[in-house]
């Protein structure tokens, strides 16, 4: 029978494969470098599989490296905030919490959420990473990831906190130019500003009170990865361009901006947290999602 691997030299690996070094991995454990040497030596043993490449330089992680330590890393991040909550008596919120958000989103309600959670919670920290770009949770090291659109499968837990819908929006300066539009396949002959992001950028399936589906395919204009360069590019009208009704409530509500085909509808999507699957949760990561819910409920 193969002997388990003594999960005590994890951190010596974590802390060579964070530092890039034997000597700064010493120096971060306090302990001679030999004595690190010897563990992922020990380690790789038990393993049966090489997980640093070594020359005179450097050290590089093996394809194997790079599971373990993603995994490791995740792992040992858990027990320190399992062990701070027991020892605070599990109430009072702790730790650090690293999380992604889409640069729309992440820059008004998310960042709502997490400056009211440092403010009520000193000893949390949030490093907030926005970015209209997709992170596999694991891959990126993230406690959570703020998902707004369709839910793709990705094996790991999703929970969803608000339901939204996306609306077809241009400014008063686009519709002076262009006229107003009747039905969905008027948007065909509009320049169109597509968030390249998407899936399906140019492809949208709109609906009207009976249910009955227009699928239309879009010229995209300008092509762009972040929403907030989009909004500006619609309000200068650049063109028209879909938003979450969350995005453009107040924008709409002065007139800034219009929305086009009132009368049908887009299919409702949702707005997600999604964890790594069977990754404890810490307390200031249950207090986050309670408040970034509560800041949803005020929009």
């Amino acid at each position: 029978m193969k002997q388990r691997a003594n999960l005590n030299r994890l951190s010596y690996f974590v802390a060579v494969a964070a530092t890039g070094t034997m000597t700064a991995a010493a120096e971060r454990l306090a302990v001679s470098k030999a004595v690190v040497s010897k563990q992922i030596q020990l380690l790789e043993g038990e393993l049966e599989v090489a997980l640093l490449v070594r020359n005179t330089r450097h050290l590089y992680l093996t394809e194997a490296g790079k599971t373990l330590y993603t995994r490791a890393r995740a792992l040992l991040e858990e027990a320190d905030a399992a062990f701070n909550e027991v020892a605070s008596g599990a109430q009072a919120p702790r730790g650090t919490l690293r999380i992604t958000a889409p640069l729309g989103f992440g820059s008004s309600l998310v960042t709502r959420a997490a400056a009211a959670l440092t403010t009520a919670y000193p000893a949390v920290r949030i490093e907030l990473y926005l970015s209209d770009q997709t992170f596999d949770v694991v891959e990126a090291g993230f406690d959570a990831a703020v998902h707004v659109g369709s839910l793709r499968e990705s094996g790991h837990t999703a929970r969803k906190i608000s339901d939204f819908r996306e609306l077809a929006v241009a400014s008063p300066t686009f519709l002076a130019a262009y006229g107003s539009v009747q039905r969905p396949e008027d948007l065909t002959r509009l320049p169109f500003i597509e968030n390249r992001v998407l899936p399906s950028p140019n492809r949208w399936t709109f609906y009207d009170a009976a249910a009955r589906a227009y699928e239309i395919n879009l010229h995209g204009a300008l092509s762009m990865d972040a929403t907030p360069a989009i909004e500006t590019a619609v309000r200068l009208g650049a063109g028209f361009a879909m938003f979450p009704d969350f995005s453009v409530r107040s924008a709409l509500a002065t007139g800034e901006l219009v929305q086009l085909l009132p009368d049908f509808h887009l299919k409702p999507a949702g707005i997600y947290l999604i964890f790594p699957s069977g990754r404890f949760r810490s307390v200031a990561l249950d207090r986050f999602v309670t408040e970034l819910t509560n800041q949803l409920k005020l929009t």
